[in-house]
């Protein structure tokens, strides 16, 4: 509640002489330490012992019904407040301080242009008046949102009396809407050293504190307030939502308490404590104090966002929307709002309407980090990997020190093939945070990925420095070892990784692989089904076990794995490309070629999907499209020799013999000791009259692989 001018006036009572003495008895009482602010009830009684001792000083009578009318107006009192500023111009209808004493009533009610007359009739009476200076500022900056014209009345205030403490306070309120922080905290300061007492210069200062992020600084300054002013209810809630945003709930909740016993109907207090219950995960006193905030103040915007997130929590989506629409109705420009409703719309799918609300965000704050990386994580779950990366690069950009983006857009990179610049995200977050766990373990995957064996192992020892326990590093450290051949150093890791924790599931789905390669069938099956124990709708697991029990002969039970992992995830690539392997060495290669061509769907530069899907048009005498499909995996892969070998064969069978033999050449450069290219190079040899050439390359080939050509 704004006061300028009126605490001069009950000092006048003071000075009055005239006053009887009730009157000069009640007075003095009302100025000491404040008490317009303490009781304002006090004062009302004060100025009404003058008013009916009825004096005959009609001067001393108007003031005593406009310091009355003040003390109305700050007990939301607007029709008592402003008979009682009428009374006072009727006695004294020139007098600038009546005149501003109702104009303030005029305003409390919302009659602005009466108000507004109201201090320029009392400016014109007399220019240098101060309260009405400072009245009409604050009705241009606070009412009008005329920021320019508030300022020069502050200024001239200031000119006049540059120690009038109020005339600073309200040009830093200005100043702080302006976001002018630091001119804000030096005229709050000023504010405050001509007038240590005043609480409300104090409680402003610590909301200019909280603004630029000095949240101790903003705590302290509370705190001075409530050692000196204890039952401001507002003070408490502001300090507790500090105490709640840094984690202190207990003493959060003390405020929050506090400003309930002070005011029972003060709906923010209730607000806030709900917010703390529902981040201590107590939902329903939660919920119980957002209904009764909204129902002591119907549509408070803050009471519906904090209700909104129980909802959320509480998986009761169309209610958390109905809230966040409501808000947004009255507020269309709360980002919180928005941000709250494009989560909820994230978590449902429908990703067209959570980027139009983080849009909308981006739109108000276009500078906005958390837009740019809540908008990439929605072009993520798209897989829409290019704009994801985008955002998250921007959101970078405005927040140069979150490694969280950083890690974020070096996945995205992984996603587009970008393993350099994935490389180098990863370096930026480390820089900033030398133990991030998800750039340590990212790196060295992608290290792995690029068949860097030693660069991964390196990596992996790096993150095992930060994380020594940690069951996934030793897992992936170990499928390192299994990449190199060396299954005993990986049976290692695998056996350390289980150990830290038994229910890990990679590393069990990693140990059974490992036991099929070594024939011990019934082993994998056991790790692996205890994989599926603890996750159930592991798609990979079912392909893990298809892969084991199709090893072991067991065709039947393998395609039934595939198929029940395909049911969990029909779009899995590998899965459709091992069941695709397992229907070709059926001989069905009709339904082979649709699972390969569904992989090749999803991931269109599969080698592996282009490789399979030419063998098997290969088989079933589609020559030129299974040649088109190995050209599109050279231009990708172009040193890969069973692709080549592959190429060569397919010339051998369309008897194009020069080709065949260029490709298998080519083959053979790249891997001396390839026994199938040699062996249909010889045949190829043969068709070319080359019988010496190609006796030595079937000897060759039989050496290295006796059953080969069988």
């Amino acid at each position: 509640m704004r006061t300028p001018g009126w605490i001069a006036l009950l000092a006048g009572l003071v000075l009055c002489g005239a006053a009887p003495a009730l009157a000069e008895a009640a007075v003095p009482e009302c100025r000491e330490s404040r008490l317009w602010l303490k009781d304002p009830a006090a004062v009302v009684k004060a100025c009404a012992a003058v008013i009916e001792s009825k004096p005959s000083d009609r001067a001393l009578l108007a003031r005593a019904y406009a310091a009355r009318s003040a003390a109305l107006r700050f007990q939301d009192k607007g029709a008592p407040a402003l008979a009682d500023a009428e009374s006072a111009v009727a006695l004294r209808p020139t007098d600038p301080e009546a005149l501003v004493a109702r104009g303030m009533a005029r305003e409390a009610l919302n009659r602005q242009d009466d108000a507004l007359a109201d201090y320029d009739a009392a400016l014109k009476q007399d220019p240098s008046n101060e309260p009405a200076l400072l009245a009409r500022g604050d009705l241009w900056f606070f009412d009008r949102n005329q920021a320019d014209k508030a300022r020069r009345d502050y200024d001239a205030a200031i000119a006049l009396d540059p120690k009038d403490a109020q005339a600073y306070f309200s040009r830093g309120i200005l100043e702080d809407d302006a976001d002018h922080e630091t001119a804000a905290m030096a005229d709050l300061d000023r504010a405050m050293a001509l007038d240590p007492d005043d609480p409300n210069i104090k409680i402003r200062r610590g909301l200019v504190l909280e603004q630029v992020d000095r949240t101790d600084d903003a705590i302290d300054m509370y705190s001075k307030v409530l050692r000196d002013w204890p039952h401001i209810a507002k003070v408490h809630v502001y300090r507790a939502t500090l105490l709640r945003n840094r984690g202190d709930y207990g003493a959060a909740l003390q405020d929050c308490e506090a400003a309930i016993r002070d005011d029972a109907r003060f709906s923010r207090a209730y607000a806030v404590r709900g917010s703390i219950l529902r981040e201590t995960n107590r939902l329903d006193p939660a919920l119980a104090d957002e209904d009764l905030a909204l129902k002591l103040a119907p549509g408070d915007t803050e009471a519906l966002g904090y209700r909104a997130k129980i909802f959320a929590l509480q998986k009761k989506d169309d209610l958390a929307l109905a809230d966040l629409d409501a808000i947004l109705a009255k507020t269309p420009k709360d980002t919180s709002a928005l941000f709250d409703r494009a989560d909820i719309w994230r978590t449902k799918a429908e990703y067209a309407k959570a980027l139009a609300d983080y849009d909308a965000i981006l739109a108000i704050e276009p500078r906005s980090a958390s837009g740019y990386y809540d908008r990439a994580l929605v072009h993520s779950d798209m897989e829409d990997h290019a704009r994801a990366a985008d955002d998250f690069a921007k959101a970078v950009a405005e927040d140069p020190k979150d490694p969280d983006a950083l890690v974020s857009l070096g996945v995205e990179y992984g996603d587009l093939g970008r393993s350099d610049d994935e490389l180098a995200s990863y370096a930026a977050a480390l820089k900033l945070k030398p133990d991030d766990f998800d750039a340590l373990r990212n790196r060295a995957i992608v290290y792995r990925d690029r068949e860097d064996w030693a660069g991964a192992l390196k990596a992996y020892d790096a993150a095992l420095a930060a994380y020594p326990k940690d069951a996934r590093l030793h897992a992936g450290k170990g499928a390192v070892f299994d990449d190199q051949g060396d299954p005993a150093k990986a049976l290692e890791e695998y056996d350390k990784a289980l150990q830290l924790d038994p229910q890990n599931a990679y590393a069990l789905k990693q140990r059974g692989l490992l036991f099929m390669g070594r024939k011990q069938y019934d082993a994998a099956i056991s790790d692996v089904k205890r994989a599926l124990a603890v996750s159930p709708d592991d798609a990979d697991a079912f392909d893990d076990m298809g892969e084991i029990l199709a090893a072991k002969g067991d065709r039947a039970g393998a395609l039934g794995r595939y198929d029940a992992g395909l049911k969990l995830d029909p779009k899995s690539v590998e899965l459709l490309l091992d069941r695709g392997l397992l229907l070709m060495r059926k001989g069905d290669d009709e339904a082979a070629l649709a699972d390969f061509s569904a992989a090749l769907v999803q991931s269109p530069k599969s080698r592996n999907g282009l490789f399979d899907r030419a063998i098997v048009l290969h088989d079933l005498a589609r020559s030129n499209a299974a040649i088109r499909d190995l050209a599109t995996t050279l231009a990708n892969r172009p040193d890969d020799p069973d692709v080549i070998e592959e190429l060569g064969e397919i010339y051998l069978f369309l008897d194009d013999y020069l080709k065949a033999l260029d490709e298998l050449n080519e083959a053979l450069a790249r891997r001396p000791d390839f026994a199938l290219a040699l062996y249909e190079r010889s045949l190829t040899e043969g068709k070319l009259g080359q019988a010496a050439a190609a006796a030595a390359d079937k000897a060759r080939a039989r050496k290295l692989d006796p059953g080969v050509g069988d």
